[in-house]
């Protein structure tokens, strides 16, 4: 590609910090939105694990929209930020693909409760905890997909990772930088 490429053009107006941050706070949009949808659309319940997870794409959220909205000199730093987010995201992604495949324990003692059957009386209702628990070691698999979403969104999480992780470097090797 050359410069004359409008789409290395309009990066070059956006600003490269700018773009990671654009980037990171599309790809937060679309984790976060994924996992209202697979919890109010498909009515999967998530686990405590799952709860976790969500943190740190809410932290790259807000950090994402500060590097493509805040002033110029913080972008850079909110990048380094974003990518610690996303390396913490992608640490509670590799222990909730080992609880769920049975290589260890999960650190929540809420990940073992279960939940309660149809059957249940209103003494077990009134005692079980306000928010519905699931227990982390059990999968759930959407449309048919062989891979479970705990391993979606670890693949999703390292994918972001590797991209905001290198695109600065592609771009400086564009000369945008």
């Amino acid at each position: 590609m050359t410069k004359d490429h409008p789409l290395l053009s309009s990066l070059q107006n956006l600003g490269s910090w700018r773009l990671c941050g654009f980037l990171a706070l599309m790809a937060a949009i679309f984790a976060l939105g994924f996992a209202w949808y697979a919890e109010h659309i498909l009515n999967l319940v998530p686990c405590e694990l799952c709860l976790l997870a969500r943190w740190p794409w809410r932290a790259v959220l807000v950090l994402g929209g500060l590097a493509w909205l805040g002033p110029a000199f913080t972008a850079r730093l909110m990048w380094f930020l974003m990518l610690l987010c996303l390396t913490v995201g992608l640490g509670i992604g590799v222990t909730h693909f080992g609880v769920e495949h049975g290589w260890w324990e999960s650190p929540f003692a809420a990940c073992h409760g279960g939940l309660l059957s149809q059957g249940a009386d209103f003494t077990q209702w009134f005692n079980s905890p306000l928010q519905a628990v699931k227990p982390c070691d059990r999968p759930d698999y959407v449309w048919g997909l062989p891979l479970s979403l705990t391993t979606l969104s670890l693949l999703y999480n390292a994918g972001v990772l590797m991209v905001l992780l290198l695109l600065p470097c592609w771009l400086q090797r564009e000369e945008i930088l």
